[in-house]
Formats: C-alpha cells, sequence, structure tokens
C-alpha cells in the first residue's frame, strides 16, 4: 500500500524488494568477495618470505610462483633438475631486489628478483633490446616476480621446463 492511494498516515510498508536494492547487495557482495577470494589465496605467504616446498610443488611448470630470493629460485631449479652451481649474488643490483649469477654447466644463468611485475617487465624489456642488438641466440624467462637471462635457446627451453614461464626473445 502507498500513503498517496490509501491516505493512511502509516501504512504497512512494502515488502515487495525493489531491484535496485537486489543489484546493490549483489554489488556490495561482490566487492566483498573482490577483496576476501585474495586475502585466503595470499594467507599462507607474505611478500619476500619463503614458500614452502608445499606451495612450490603446487605451482611447478606454471610461471607464476613468485620467490623471495635468488637462492630459492635456484632450489626450485635444482628440485626439477637443474643443478645451478657457483651461485654469486650482487651486491647492489639496481634493477631487481636481488639478483644474481650461476653456472649450469658451461651457461652462466643470470637471475633476478623484483618487487613488482612493472620493474620485472622493465628489466626483461631492456634485456630483450639488447639481446636484439648484439643478436644473441638466447632470450629473457619472466614468470612470477623473477626474470632468468639465458644465453642459449637450448638451455631457455630447459629452464622454462623447469619453472614455468614465459619466454621473451
Amino acid at each position: 500500500m502507498d500513503v498517496r492511494t490509501t491516505g493512511i498516515r502509516n501504512p504497512v510498508p512494502d515488502r515487495r524488494v525493489q531491484p535496485w536494492r537486489i543489484r546493490l547487495r549483489v554489488t556490495f557482495g561482490l566487492l566483498a568477495l573482490a577483496f576476501v577470494v585474495p586475502a585466503c589465496t595470499n594467507a599462507g605467504s607474505s611478500a619476500g618470505s619463503k614458500h614452502s616446498s608445499a606451495a612450490s610443488k603446487a605451482t611447478q611448470n606454471s610461471g607464476v610462483q613468485t620467490y623471495g630470493s635468488v637462492q630459492e629460485l635456484v632450489s626450485d631449479l635444482g628440485r626439477n633438475g637443474i643443478q645451478c652451481s657457483d651461485v654469486e649474488l650482487e651486491k647492489a643490483p639496481s634493477l631487481a631486489v636481488q639478483q644474481g649469477r650461476c653456472m649450469v654447466g658451461s651457461e652462466e644463468l643470470v637471475i633476478a628478483i623484483h618487487s613488482s611485475v612493472d620493474e620485472r617487465d622493465n628489466q626483461a624489456q631492456q634485456l630483450s633490446s639488447l639481446k636484439a642488438v648484439i643478436n644473441s641466440t638466447g632470450a629473457v624467462l619472466v614468470g612470477g616476480n623473477w626474470l632468468v637471462n639465458i644465453d642459449t635457446a637450448e638451455m631457455v627451453q630447459q629452464v622454462r621446463r623447469a619453472l614455468g614461464g614465459k619466454v621473451i626473445s
């Protein structure tokens, strides 16, 4: 009932739910869900913390896994059959949170851990441009918050099978 049609001052409220209220409730529900789901999926990890081997195995070959350090990535390579020796960390990397080098046989891998995807993409673009200028046969492999600069196409594919990721020529 409506006050205008009945003339009653305190009518019984209309119990029908208006479409705009439904849309409002759905919108707020989706907004709440957008904040809750990422918080739940990241509940066990924090920036810069070590990931567990269970987390590593769960994301193995996906390329979206993140690492807190060069050593974590090197360990993951080892778990996936690529033994990286002579790991050396740079003292003050300019383009990454942490950067280092290691040897796989006679090939050198340059590994960088970044604080953001934008930083990672910036460094990957710079390396890719440099490789084009010098006609390098290798490529840059990127994933999560990391990248690996590799000199030969064969090693790029081996590391990609171990870690996943995207090859940027």
